[in-house]
């Protein structure tokens, strides 16, 4: 999508994603169609066998009186084998063979169709034609499409076109500004703007929820304090790697995303709302949310860039470790260059001490905020 919209607007492609919704997917996939692609799979007949016996003679209880029904088919939720079995079905609809421009996209049974062409029309003929192939495959497998569910956005848009008319089962799909893709909300400019208001008014209900457990004076030691304001961070950096670039063009996305962590900042120190964002990260040992989400992103290209480059792999957690430290460091950089906070500045002006203290023994205490924030 980022290389369609490159170039002058003569060179300027369309793009469109389409995403598709399939009916109680695991529970709808016919078991012979498992057996069939294991088979495709060059696995032992004796496996096969064996998987199918593990299907076999499952019953469900249903309404009030436990009435007991037969499953004949769909793979059990919940277990360690149902997933993968999913995956090797599903696998022969991903290999499927798209003309040049089409893409298929899958996680789970969460589908996803990308075409890139020059014109609406183009699209049109280029997108039609795969959905049509996918709802036959569905179809020809026990499994079914909702159709009303389809959806699609335009990445990125030119600033005139022809949209195209996309079909799929006799209906039309409606071409919205911006949709949800696991789990994250995609736009028509790729800024993500819709994502980082969605994330954060979650993970302000979360921290405002959180602060009831949390009062300034008693209530749960420092370490476990922080320990619960990590929901906070992990709502609001989920995906980050996807969306990092894109909040750094963008001053209010960062005012967005640091406002829910302030609120849960303040609670892990207990400290007055009348305390800055930036004194709140440094005493509670939070680097602030953007600068976390560009260490993720970090984190996946230099991870990515090995394996591309056939390189022998790094460990995760050292190249977790070279990012943090270069995190840590731009954040004493920002620490030293603000405006804020001159009175905590001037008690801690090194971040890297303070943060690798020792919480337990250095805990902070209610009166010893109020101290360090005067």
């Amino acid at each position: 999508a980022a290389q369609a919209g490159q170039g002058n607007w003569r060179q300027k492609r369309l793009c469109v994603l389409v995403t598709l919704d399939v009916k109680n997917a695991f529970n709808s996939l016919q078991w012979p169609v498992i057996d069939q692609a294991l088979r495709e799979k060059g696995t032992p007949e004796y496996l096969v066998l064996m998987i199918r016996s593990w299907l076999s003679e499952r019953k469900l209880l249903v309404g009030d009186r436990m009435t007991s029904m037969a499953v004949t088919c769909g793979v059990p939720q919940g277990s360690v084998l149902g997933p993968m079995l999913w995956n090797v079905a599903y696998d022969d609809l991903l290999g499927m063979d798209v003309p040049p421009g089409a893409h298929l996209v899958g996680f789970d049974d969460d589908l996803a169709v990308v075409g890139v062409a020059r014109t609406g029309p183009l699209l049109e003929q280029l997108v039609n034609p795969v959905l049509e192939r996918i709802d036959n495959w569905m179809t020809s497998r026990g499994l079914q499409l909702a159709h009303q569910k389809t959806e699609a956005v335009m990445l990125p848009k030119k600033w005139a076109y022809a949209p195209p008319r996309l079909t799929i089962g006799g209906s039309e799909i409606a071409i919205s500004k911006h949709l949800r893709y696991l789990g994250v909300i995609l736009d028509t400019r790729l800024s993500y703007g819709k994502h980082i208001e969605t994330v954060t008014s979650k993970a302000s209900k979360s921290a405002v929820a959180l602060s009831r457990l949390m009062p300034n004076t008693n209530g749960p030691c420092q370490w476990k304090r922080r320990l619960l304001s990590s929901v906070v961070e992990s709502q609001l950096l989920y995906a980050a790697p996807v969306w990092a670039n894109a909040v750094n063009c963008s001053v209010k996305a960062r005012t967005n995303l640091r406002r829910p962590q302030r609120s849960a900042a303040l609670r892990v120190i207990r400290a007055y709302r009348t305390v800055s964002d930036e004194a709140a990260f440094v005493l509670a040992g939070m680097p602030p949310a953007d600068l976390v989400a560009n260490e993720r992103a970090k984190i996946k290209a230099k991870m990515s860039e090995v394996l591309q480059r056939g390189e022998r792999p790094l460990t995760k957690a050292g190249v977790k470790r070279i990012e943090r430290k270069k995190t840590i460091e731009e954040w004493q950089s920002k620490w030293r260059r603000s405006t804020k906070a001159s009175w905590t500045r001037r008690l801690i002006p090194d971040i890297v001490r303070w943060v690798e203290r020792t919480t337990v023994r250095a805990p902070l205490s209610y009166h010893m905020t109020q101290a360090l924030t005067g």
